[in-house]
């Protein structure tokens, strides 16, 4: 197992801020990849060998500024919270100098269970794509692992991004605004400036229930991609579903192309 001695060369203020729980861009790596010690990046960081969980807690750390990133589950998952690991991930953890996860991941706790991570390599993260949510924690992370100019300068244009969001749905009238939305999609359909009137999941969604979300006739039903409930409602209401992500497409999309992405799926034009 790599030798955990990197954290000596950080200030004792920062070990600190890594006791807390957080939430969820740059280039991702693979497990061939590895950092075989500390290096620098272009802007003379260190350089540390990073897991992430799942391509959204790795998508937070890339927006933190951080690279040399192996990712557990696969990215093309459609519910990596669902990933199966294998005996080699534990070695991936192991050997890494910071682990990024979420502690709903079922699988990232039996990996712990079986891992030899102390606490203080450990990173949990809230993942909620929120402006709010994402710069407390991008932040934080920054901090904690030296990437604060990097962290602050991809915070800005997620700033900006969700204004040029709310400068769209601010053109809608009251009724285009009203949404069901699965529950896991309520805080980013809330931050975008939709009126959130009802919720499903992530328990089963009821006839019962379906049909008095469909009875308050929303203009759209938001729907979770990776977990999708809400097909039958819109079925009642005679509604638009449409379905959003948490999880990028991809290893390299930024938080920002995620934000685009989204609010061009709900049916926003968002200027270049």
């Amino acid at each position: 197992m790599k030798p955990r001695n990197w954290k000596s060369k950080l200030a004792a203020p920062l070990l600190t801020l890594l006791t807390g729980a957080v939430i969820m861009s740059g280039c991702s790596t693979t497990a061939s990849e590895e950092n075989t010690g500390n290096e620098h990046n272009h802007n003379g960081a260190t350089t540390h060998s990073i897991v992430a969980s799942t391509s959204w807690t790795a998508l937070i750390a890339r927006t933190a500024g951080l690279d040399n990133i192996t990712i557990l589950a696969p990215v093309d998952m459609k519910h990596p919270n669902e990933y199966d690991f294998k005996p080699s991930d534990i070695e991936k953890v192991n050997n890494a100098d910071m682990v990024i996860y979420s502690e709903y991941e079922p699988f990232m706790k039996k990996i712990l269970e079986s891992a030899e991570v102390p606490e203080t390599d450990r990173f949990a993260v809230v993942t909620e794509n929120t402006p709010e949510a994402l710069n407390a924690q991008i932040s934080n992370l920054a901090e904690q692992m030296g990437t604060t100019d990097t962290a602050s300068k991809a915070l800005e244009e997620i700033d900006s991004k969700f204004e040029a969001v709310l400068a769209e749905t601010a053109k809608l009238d009251v009724v285009a605004k009203r949404v069901v939305a699965q529950a896991y999609m309520v805080p980013v359909a809330k931050a975008m400036g939709y009126e959130v009137v009802g919720e499903f999941g992530p328990a089963e969604v009821t006839p019962t229930q379906a049909a008095e979300l469909a009875a308050l006739k929303p203009a759209l039903v938001i729907d979770n991609l990776h977990f999708p409930q809400g097909a039958e409602i819109a079925k009642l209401a005679d509604s638009k579903l449409v379905e959003i992500r948490n999880y990028p497409e991809t290893d390299t999309q930024t938080l920002t192309e995620l934000i685009t992405q989204n609010a061009e799926k709900l049916g926003l034009t968002l200027s270049q």
